[in-house]
C-alpha cells in the first residue's frame, strides 16, 4: 500500500486553496477534492484520512481501467454506474482507498464517509484486490 501512496503523491499537485466554485464549504473547517488527472486542492485543516480520500481519487483517474472499476462494484455489490455524486461507486472507492491506506487489514472506524459500510471481510478483499491490480499497472 506504501507503494500505492508513494505514486499518487509524485503525480499530486496540492493546491492551497478552496475548491473550484465551491462556496459551500467554510475553508475554516477545511475542504478538499480532487481534480483530474492531478490536482488536488486543500483548505483548511484536514484529517489524514481525507487527504488519503482524495488520494484515492488521483489512483482512480490516473490507474483505474473500466474493468477494474467493475471489478471494485462486483466486490462491493455495487451496480449503480461510475459517476460524480455523493455516495457514488467514485466516492466509495476513494473512501475505501482510504481505509485500506489507514489499515488493510482492519477497519479503522465505522463512521465512513459518502455510505461506505465495508464488512471486514469485504474490506480485506478490496485492500488486497487494489493493491494487486494497482502495484501491476504501475510496474510499467
Amino acid at each position: 500500500m506504501a507503494g500505492l501512496i508513494a505514486k499518487a503523491l509524485a503525480i499530486a499537485v496540492f493546491i492551497h486553496a478552496p475548491c473550484p466554485g465551491d462556496t459551500t464549504m467554510d475553508p475554516a473547517w477545511g475542504s478538499a477534492c480532487a481534480v483530474a488527472p492531478t490536482t488536488i486542492y486543500v483548505a483548511g485543516p484536514l484529517p489524514h484520512a481525507t487527504y488519503l480520500h482524495e488520494l484515492g481519487h488521483l489512483i482512480d483517474y490516473n490507474f483505474l481501467s473500466d474493468k477494474d472499476r467493475g471489478t471494485f462494484l462486483a466486490i462491493t455489490h455495487d451496480r449503480r454506474w461510475w459517476m460524480t455524486a455523493p455516495n457514488s461507486p467514485r466516492e466509495r472507492f476513494a473512501e475505501a482507498f482510504a481505509q485500506c491506506a489507514l489499515n488493510p487489514r482492519r477497519l479503522v472506524s465505522r463512521t465512513f464517509g459518502y455510505g461506505y459500510y465495508p464488512s471486514l471481510r469485504e474490506h480485506r478483499k478490496v485492500c488486497r484486490w487494489l493493491v494487486g491490480s494497482t502495484n501491476r499497472k504501475m510496474r510499467n
